[in-house]
């Protein structure tokens, strides 16, 4: 049996932060995504399985048609977008803009791993308490398209950059952790 013990301690900086929460990362099927996430290029089956890995299971009907005609169809687009040294973020933004937001922020995450991070609720909910702003509210119907977009793209992606964050797996799953964490009704109850 393995059994985690959480202490109230608080980190001395951003990095003990993540090292600490990605620790307690747990989302099913992680190798499959390994798998699929460190291909050069991807055919229809790969993105078909890092969708239904994101959703955390097979994707509904609906989001199978919304997938094949706003994604999949584009899968030429898709691998040159991965292949291509001179990645433009605005022509990406053009070329998918009737994609929901964090379907929009996953797909140029399997693009460019290693230059975008994941983006859901999680992660904002995380991002607001790390910054001392109200998280309460943060909910996937809460929050219009635009105003994740405009959080992901203006707020966080600058605090990447201003924290020289290198590992940005490591920040994916620590702030999805603490993220869902934060999530959990009376949770600071357990640090007492």
């Amino acid at each position: 049996m393995r059994l985690t013990v959480l202490q109230n301690i608080k980190a001395n900086n951003l990095q003990d932060f993540i090292t600490f929460w990605a620790r307690l990362y747990s989302y099913p099927n992680e190798q499959q995504y390994i798998r699929l996430i460190s291909k050069d290029q991807f055919d229809m089956n790969d993105i078909i399985e890092l969708y239904a890995w994101k959703n955390g299971k097979r994707l509904s009907k609906s989001n199978q048609n919304s997938l094949s005609i706003k994604i999949i169809s584009k899968i030429g687009l898709i691998n040159m977008f991965k292949s291509s040294p001179d990645f433009s973020l605005v022509n990406f933004k053009s070329d998918f803009e009737n994609v929901s937001a964090v379907w929009k922020v996953f797909l140029l995450h399997i693009i460019q791993p290693d230059k975008y991070p994941m983006y859901d609720q999680n992660v904002h909910r995380a991002f607001l308490f790390i910054n001392n702003e109200n998280y309460s509210g943060v909910s996937n119907k809460s929050m219009s398209n635009r105003v994740k977009e405009q959080f992901y793209f203006k707020r966080y992606m600058s605090f990447i950059k201003n924290n020289d964050i290198e590992n940005l797996r490591e920040l994916d799953k620590s702030l999805f952790a603490f993220g869902q964490f934060i999530n959990i009704k009376n949770q600071f109850t357990l640090l007492d």
